[in-house]
């Protein structure tokens, strides 16, 4: 996704949640981020414009699972991944 998409993307999504929107981070490794911070969970949504300029990604801290659930979860988040992957991916 391109800088100016990704930006538009932050601008939009934090008027509607009401949010002051930050400036798009552009970094040395030709990454582009924004973070926001959501219900305490930080949300950093990434892209690649040289390497791709038609994805985002999009990546939260989830916090500690139970033991109980941590191998399932685990799975069940490895698979979603993989579906998932692509821009072509299923919604």
């Amino acid at each position: 996704m391109s800088v100016p998409h990704l930006q538009s993307l932050c601008d939009g999504v934090c008027a509607r949640l009401g949010l002051d929107a930050p400036r798009v981070d552009t970094g040395e490794t030709g990454l582009a981020a924004f973070t926001l911070t959501l219900q305490g969970t930080p949300v950093t949504v990434l892209a690649r414009p040289l390497v791709d300029p038609q994805t985002a990604f999009v990546v939260a801290e989830l916090g500690t699972l139970p033991p109980e659930l941590e191998l399932a979860a685990l799975r069940q988040l490895m698979e979603a991944n993989f579906e998932l992957l692509g821009r072509d991916a299923p919604c």
